[in-house]
């Protein structure tokens, strides 16, 4: 909005009351605290090739218990090419044979490998150990992957070291072995199904047999990235599980198959709904139909609130219809098609507008959660604009700014844009009478400066001449 230019000091002080908008903060950059956990790892790398051997004691157990936010910067300096298998294999065979019998303990293993010394050999052996201790305490698929690289690297040196790493992590090593059954490596899909089988988990019926959810999780996405056969029957059978991790990673998995799921997938479906398809529906068009099939079984209860409350706004009560949602989000705080409902609150919220601000506020805050990332959020913070630059006035503000951030993001928002076009209006009709008032408050002081100057002038006083002198009259 224009300024008014002042013509006197005395109009200035009141232009100062409009400031400028308020900048947004800057958006903190990751970069900064990404990269701390990286420095930590490498500092401690670093310390492996200390000449004192308390300090690389201290090194390698602080690598071997690498928090997981500092883990993949771990992972990513094992797996980089370092000394040989052959200095690294006579480094351990020399360090195993130093440790008393029965001392099993990899621990034992690493210690006694960085107290012999700090040479590369020693450092990259102490690096690879100790990443696998830090991998087996994840206890996550995350983990697991690097071990098992690690069985297969320096041409299998570690290799029974990190099976042992497996097996005590038991489920949470299923995944990342099924992931490597299609890998290009022979000798690394040979040992994933022996060491699978040794786990009891070969078939995929036995490999989603584990307790965790998450582990669960982990190899039905597995399934979806190795594509493998005889795992699609298994993964229909969880599509609609109670646990969506569980089911997103199940639905998420077959559709990774493509066509070649589609027996699994019409089979599923007839079973569940007692219909039978024609040959021209594709998976994807099963697996759609199964979902909303499954979803509508296990949230009936909420999509017949879905169903009420459409019903209600269509018939223009508005209130029903946002109490179908309030009971709807409390059953399902995450239903997937929530961004649907937003449309009553905003219908309830500018009908509430002329009578209860507070009230239409607050159906705006829960559309605007409900339609968060969508074009409909756009035109509701555009419509909490227009209702917060309508409150200025009241306290004195007269300011644009909310209206015209709002216009950038919903420039088609008719009530902001006509909101902004009447301020401007009255701003320049503000200004005008300033300019009015300032050249008559001017014209007023010139008039009462001249008065001063020339009408309040008092003329001279009158000089009389003065008698001469006594003497000069004697002398006459």
């Amino acid at each position: 909005m224009q300024k008014p230019r002042l013509l006197v000091a005395l109009f200035c002080a009141s232009t100062a009351l409009a400031g400028p908008a308020s900048a947004a903060p800057p958006v903190p950059s990751t970069s900064t605290s990404a990269a701390v956990p990286t420095a930590e790892v490498d500092g401690a790398i670093a310390k492996l090739a200390d000449p004192t051997p308390s300090v690389r004691i201290g090194a390698a157990q602080a690598l071997s218990t690498t928090a997981p936010e500092a883990f993949p910067a771990l992972e990513a300096r094992v797996l980089e090419p370092g000394s040989g298998p052959g200095p690294m294999w006579l480094v351990l065979d020399k360090a195993k044979k130093s440790l008393p019998p029965g001392s099993p303990d990899d621990a034992d293993v690493l210690i006694a490998v960085v107290t012999a010394g700090n040479t590369p050999a020693h450092r990259a052996l102490a690096l690879v150990l100790a990443g696998m201790k830090a991998a087996e305490k994840q206890g996550n698929v995350a983990g697991a992957r690097l071990l098992v690289r690690v069985a297969v690297a320096h041409k299998g040196m570690l290799k029974s070291t990190a099976t042992a790493g497996l097996k005590r992590m038991g489920d949470h090593a299923v995944a990342a072995l099924l992931e490597v059954r299609n890998d290009a490596d022979k000798d690394l899909r040979g040992w994933a199904n022996k060491t699978l089988d040794g786990l009891g988990k070969f078939l995929p019926s036995d490999a989603v047999q584990v307790k965790d959810p998450q582990a669960l999780a982990d190899v039905l996405t597995a399934f979806g990235k190795t594509k493998d056969p005889d795992a699609a029957r298994v993964l229909t059978s969880y599509l609609n599980a109670d646990r969506a991790p569980v089911r997103d990673a199940a639905r998420w998995a077959i559709a990774q198959y493509g066509n070649d799921g589609r027996l699994a997938l019409k089979e599923a479906y007839e079973a569940f709904t007692s219909e039978k398809v024609g040959d021209d529906w594709s998976a994807k068009r099963l697996l759609d139909a199964l979902v909303v099939a499954h979803d509508k079984v296990r949230l009936a209860d909420v999509f017949k609130l879905f169903d009420e409350g459409k019903a209600h706004r269509d018939a223009g009560r508005l209130e029903e219809a946002v109490a179908s949602y309030d009971a709807l989000l409390a059953r399902a705080p995450l239903f997937e098609r929530r961004a649907e409902l937003a449309g009553a609150y905003v219908d309830l919220a500018r009908k509430k507008e002329p009578t209860d601000r507070p009230a239409a506020r607050a159906h705006y805050a829960k559309a605007a959660r409900l339609a968060a990332g969508t074009p409909l959020g756009a035109t509701i913070d555009a419509d909490v604009a227009y209702l917060d630059t309508l409150d200025l006035p009241d306290r004195g503000v007269a300011d644009p700014s909310l209206l015209q951030r709002a216009l950038a993001s919903a420039p088609d928002h008719a009530r902001c844009r006509e909101l902004l076009a009447r301020m401007d209006a009255d701003s320049r009709r503000a200004d005008d009478r300033l300019r009015r008032y300032a050249l008559a408050g001017g014209a007023g002081l010139l008039a009462a400066i001249l008065a001063l100057l020339f009408v309040g002038k008092k003329s001279p006083p009158k000089t009389t001449p003065k008698a001469p002198p006594a003497h000069h009259a004697r002398t006459a």
